[in-house]
């Protein structure tokens, strides 16, 4: 911690400080719960999109496995070369005033 200067300018700057931190704290706080909900809301979605991707993935895991055994289909048309991300979205927004 930085050492105070025994002088009453620094009081005055001191009292300042207090009153401005006084001031804003609040709203400060209140950010950050608007940006904690925020990603709360985030977490709750990946997870459930996990889970319809779990579904998805066990809806056709009986064609994987018709597909997989299939030893004339090339290399190429593999499980893991034929299904891909097609796109990723990503947007910016103002999240409590950030």
């Amino acid at each position: 911690m930085a050492k105070i200067k025994l002088t009453k300018n620094e009081q005055k700057k001191q009292k300042d400080s207090l009153k401005q931190f006084t001031r804003y704290l609040p709203t400060l706080q209140l950010k950050k719960q608007q940006l904690q909900t925020v990603i709360r809301q985030s977490h709750a979605e990946i997870e459930e999109l996990k889970v319809k991707q779990k579904e998805a993935v066990d809806g056709m895991k009986s064609w994987i496995a018709v597909y997989g055994e299939n030893s004339s289909w090339s290399e190429d048309r593999s499980i893991s070369h034929l299904v891909k991300v097609k796109e990723v979205k990503k947007t910016k927004g103002n999240i409590a005033g950030v």
